[in-house]
């Protein structure tokens, strides 16, 4: 009769290089921060059409950083142990020195009301348009945590507001990011008793990439009807 060995976590097999961190810092700054001005308080989009076009071309979902973070949480929950919880820390740490999600947001909310009031042609329209439902479309698909889900929707919120998709969007994008709201809400409460993390306490991580699925859903629900 033979025996079988029990084979413990796969380490976390992902890391944030400096390299990772420099581009993902140069890209903010050159494009997320150059591409909107604030004036007393309100975020404008840049208007002169060629460097318009330059910010639509140089845009790009910043997915190296984003991505190593998504796929270590999920390694983390199926696979943890105490070098897994270490690892999954340093490579937390090294996300959130270029988190770009409300920054995205920033730039989306900019380029929508642009949209609307500046006498842009008509290409230039349509191609920021398309930018924006791309954005939300890439966040939809695959992997992305809860965060960069809420922040897609909070983009088809501010296209709807600005007459760039059905006006009734609106409402149902606010009414989900509410409900998100509150299901937060109730989970900090919950594991407020013990917030540090080990692979004991590690219901939080779940619970929130289980709304982040379903928030992924109702996205592609949203987009089946544009």
């Amino acid at each position: 009769m033979g025996c079988s060995s029990f084979k413990g976590p796969t380490p976390i097999p992902y890391s944030v290089s400096q390299d990772d961190l420099d581009q993902c810092l140069k890209y903010k700054q050159d494009i997320l921060d150059e591409s909107v001005i604030v004036k007393q308080g309100t975020a404008h989009f840049i208007e002169a059409i060629p460097y318009v076009r330059e910010s639509f071309y140089q845009f790009k979902l910043k997915e190296s950083i984003r991505s190593i973070n998504t796929a270590a949480t999920m390694h983390l929950v199926n696979n943890c142990n105490e070098s897994n919880l270490k690892k999954f820390t340093e490579i937390a740490s090294s996300s959130q020195q270029c988190e770009l999600s409300f920054y995205e947001l920033n730039y989306f909310q900019a380029l929508t009301s642009a949209l609307k009031k500046y006498d842009w042609p008509i290409d230039v329209k349509l191609e920021g348009k398309k930018l924006a439902l791309d954005y939300v479309k890439t966040i939809a698909k695959d992997n992305h945590m809860l965060v960069d889900r809420m922040i897609a929707l909070s983009v088809l919120y501010e296209m709807s507001i600005n007459n760039l998709i059905d006006y009734r969007i609106a409402d149902r994008a606010k009414k989900y990011i509410s409900s998100i709201q509150t299901k937060l809400l109730f989970l900090s409460e919950k594991t407020s008793a013990n917030q540090i993390l080990s692979c004991d306490n590690l219901d939080g991580l779940k619970e929130e990439l289980a709304l982040s699925r379903d928030a992924g859903i109702e996205l592609n629900s949203i987009l089946d009807k544009i």
